[in-house]
């Protein structure tokens, strides 16, 4: 499963299939393919990835202590494993923004990258036609 996390709003967005997500303050999206494997994403998200398996594994291990009335109130739940999907990844893909406007940024942010208020303006507008 990919989710879309936002840097700028603290969003985190489950991608779908249907249609382009945004984040609740739109500088983050992203869309899975017709495959529902590969996705593209842009603006400020970063990707995040919870293993199928892993996530599957801990709803079944929570239905049974639930069944089993052994849950405890003091419990942080079952883990399960997720990861910030790396750029390099062969099933995702970033969209670069548009090269006619690459201002270069006024000051870094590690979290928001290379983007000015001017981009991250931009990048919202663009999303929300």
């Amino acid at each position: 499963m990919k989710l879309i996390f936002c840097p700028a709003c603290w969003d985190m967005v489950k991608m779908s299939d249907e249609e382009k997500r945004t984040c609740e303050c739109g500088a983050s999206w992203g869309y899975y393919h017709e495959d529902g494997l590969h996705a593209t994403y842009g603006g400020l998200c970063v990707p995040i990835g919870i293993a199928n398996d892993s996530f599957m594994l801990a709803l079944t291990k929570d239905k049974i202590l639930e069944e089993q009335n052994e849950r405890n109130e003091l419990s942080l739940g079952i883990r399960f494993e997720a990861f910030v999907i790396p750029s390099i990844a062969p099933t995702i893909h970033k969209e670069l923004p548009k090269p006619e406007h690459n201002c270069g940024a006024m000051g870094y942010n590690p979290m928001l990258g290379d983007q000015c208020q001017a981009c991250l303006n931009e990048s919202k507008s663009r999303n929300n036609e």
